[in-house]
C-alpha cells in the first residue's frame, strides 16, 4: 500500500511537471509565432533577439532574423548587440558600487571633485553632486563632450577634463529632470581622473566578472578579437528598403552613456540579478541594499513611450507603470539598434528585448515586450489587442515608408548653390570645444568628415550651403562663410568653424 502511495505521488507530481512544461512551451511557441509573423508582414527588420525570465529561470531566449544580413548569419540568444543607453543602469549599479566602497563619493560636489577648473559661477559646481548627474537634475549642459564620446571618437581623457570648464546651464535648470548622456560621461570622467582607471575597466571588475557575464564588454576590440556574432546596424525605412547602416561603433565611442555589447542570454543574467535582490544562481553577487538603493535615490521624471509611463528615475534605472503594474527598465537607441531590458518586481517577470534596426524597430520593440509580459499574465482581451496593435504599426509603417521616399524624392530635385567649385571648399575646419570638420571637393562632390563619421553631401535651399548626413537618419545643413569668394570658415549647428588649412 506504501508502495502504491509513493507511485502515486510520483506519477501525480510528474504530471505537475510536464503540465508547467507545457505551458512554458505553450509560451514559447505562442511568442515565437508573434514575433515571426510581425517580422515577416513588417517586412523591414532584419532580426530581433529577445530573452525572457521569471526569478531565476529562463522562460525563453532566442533570436528571429539576421544578425548580418550579407553573411546570411542568423540571429540568435548569442549575438552580440550594441545596447546604447542601456548602459547607464549598468553605470548606475558601479556607481553605487563605488560610493558604497568609498572610491567614489556620490554626494561629492564638482567643487570638491574637481577644484582645478574654474568653472561658470552661473552652473552652481560648488552644490551640484554626482548623484545630481546621476540622476539627470545637474542643470548643465555640453552637447560637444556627449558628441565627442558617441559620434565622432575625437578625444582623449585630457581633453574631456579640459573641456568640463565649458559647462552651461540646461534649459530645465538645476534641480529638474532632463535626460541626457552628460551627466554619466562627467561621472566617469571624474572617476577616472580621481582612480586612474577607466569606467570599462571598472565594470569589467565590479559588474561583468562576478556576474560572469562573459559576452559582455565596453570594448568593440575585445568582441572583434574573440570574433563574437555581431549583430549589424541597418535601416529598414528608406529607397533601398533594408540597408547596412554605415556608422559602426568603434572603442573611441563606447561611453559610458551608452557603450555596452552584450547578449539576449547575458542580459537575460543581469534580469534574473535585478529580481532577485543581487543574487544570481544562488550566489549573492551585489546586496539587496544595494540593488534596492538604484532604484530608490530616484528624481520625478515623467515621460510616456507606448504604453510605458516614467515616472521617476534612479540610478540607471527608469520606474513606472506598464498598464497598470509596476515595471523597471532602461531602453536606449542608435542609428541602427533599439534596446530594451525590463523587469516587474511583483510579478517576477524580467523582458529584454534587442533590435538591429531603429526606426521601425522602436515600435516593434515595445511592441514584442508587451506581448511577452500579457502572453504570461494573460489580462482580459490581450491577444485582441495585440493583433490590433501590431497592424497598426504595420500601416503606420507603410505610411512612413512613403514620407520618407518622398523626402528623399523632394532632396533630389534640388540644385547646387554653392558659387564656387567644388574643389574651392576643400579645407579643414575646426572649433577648439566641438572638433574638426574636413572637407574634400572634387569635380563631382563633395566629401564630408568628422572623426568617425562621414558622408557625400548633397545640395541644400541657401546659397554656399550644403546638406550633410553625417548621423544616418539625420540630416544637418553646413554654411559656408566666405570672404573674397574664397570659404573661411563654416556654420554647422550655430557653431563656427575656422579654416586653418
Amino acid at each position: 500500500m506504501k508502495f502504491q502511495a509513493v507511485i502515486l505521488i510520483l506519477f501525480l507530481s510528474s504530471l505537475g511537471i510536464l503540465g508547467c512544461a507545457q505551458d512554458n512551451m505553450d509560451y514559447q511557441k505562442q511568442l515565437e509565432s508573434f514575433i515571426q509573423q510581425t517580422l515577416d508582414e513588417a517586412g523591414t527588420i532584419p532580426g530581433v533577439a529577445v530573452s525572457v525570465v521569471q526569478g531565476d529561470k529562463t522562460l525563453f531566449q532566442g533570436g528571429f532574423g539576421h544578425a548580418n544580413l550579407e553573411k546570411s548569419l542568423k540571429m540568435n540568444e548569442e549575438s552580440s548587440f550594441y545596447i546604447a543607453s542601456v548602459t547607464k543602469s549598468f553605470t548606475g549599479l558601479l556607481a553605487a558600487i563605488l560610493d558604497e566602497e568609498g572610491v567614489l563619493d556620490l554626494d561629492a560636489t564638482l567643487t570638491e571633485l574637481m577644484p582645478n577648473i574654474e568653472f561658470d559661477p552661473s552652473i552652481q559646481a560648488d552644490e551640484i553632486t554626482m548623484k545630481d548627474f546621476m540622476n539627470h537634475t545637474a542643470g548643465v549642459d555640453h552637447s560637444s563632450i556627449g558628441f565627442r564620446l558617441a559620434y565622432t571618437g575625437d578625444h582623449d581623457h585630457e581633453m574631456l577634463v579640459k573641456l568640463l570648464k565649458h559647462l552651461k546651464p540646461n534649459k530645465a535648470g538645476k534641480g529638474k529632470f532632463s535626460y541626457t548622456n552628460l551627466g554619466y560621461n562627467i561621472y566617469t570622467i571624474i572617476l577616472e581622473e580621481k582612480t586612474g582607471k577607466p569606467w570599462q575597466e571598472w565594470l569589467e571588475e565590479k559588474i561583468f566578472q562576478p556576474m560572469k557575464m562573459n559576452k559582455t564588454t565596453a570594448y568593440m576590440s575585445k568582441a572583434k578579437k574573440n570574433r563574437w556574432p555581431l549583430a549589424l546596424p541597418y535601416s529598414g525605412l528608406g529607397k533601398e528598403k533594408i540597408q547596412p547602416v554605415y556608422l559602426l561603433k568603434k572603442d573611441n565611442t563606447m561611453q559610458s552613456a551608452g557603450g555596452l555589447i552584450t547578449t539576449a542570454s547575458d542580459a537575460g543574467r543581469w534580469m534574473k540579478m535585478q529580481l532577485n535582490g543581487g543574487k544570481l544562481e544562488g550566489k549573492q553577487i551585489f546586496s539587496k541594499k544595494l540593488i534596492e538603493r538604484t532604484r530608490s535615490e530616484m528624481t520625478a521624471g515623467a515621460t510616456k513611450r507606448i504604453e510605458l509611463k516614467q515616472e521617476s528615475y534612479g540610478l540607471g534605472l527608469s520606474m513606472g507603470d506598464f498598464n497598470g503594474r509596476k515595471i523597471i527598465w532602461h531602453s536606449g537607441g542608435f542609428p541602427g539598434y533599439m534596446s530594451m531590458v525590463s523587469f516587474m518586481p511583483e510579478e517576477n517577470i524580467g523582458v529584454t528585448v534587442f533590435v538591429n534596426e531603429a526606426i521601425a524597430g522602436y515600435y516593434l520593440m515595445h511592441l514584442i515586450m508587451g506581448y511577452a509580459y500579457d502572453a504570461y499574465l494573460q489580462p482580459e482581451g490581450w491577444q485582441k489587442k495585440y493583433e490590433d496593435t501590431k497592424n497598426g504599426l504595420i500601416s503606420q509603417l507603410g505610411t512612413q515608408l512613403k514620407r520618407i521616399n518622398k523626402g528623399i524624392a523632394d532632396r533630389a530635385k534640388r540644385e547646387w548653390t554653392l558659387t564656387r567649385p567644388f574643389k574651392d571648399y576643400s579645407g579643414t575646419y575646426t572649433n577648439d570645444i566641438v572638433g574638426t570638420i574636413k572637407i574634400k571637393g572634387s569635380k563631382k562632390q563633395i566629401e564630408v568628415s568628422m572623426g568617425n563619421m562621414h558622408c557625400i553631401a548633397t545640395p541644400y535651399t541657401k546659397e554656399n550651403t550644403i546638406r550633410v548626413e553625417l548621423v544616418p537618419g539625420s540630416g544637418d545643413v553646413i554654411e559656408f562663410v566666405m570672404d573674397n569668394g574664397k570659404a573661411k570658415a563654416v556654420r554647422s549647428s550655430g557653431e563656427i568653424f575656422e579654416k586653418i588649412k
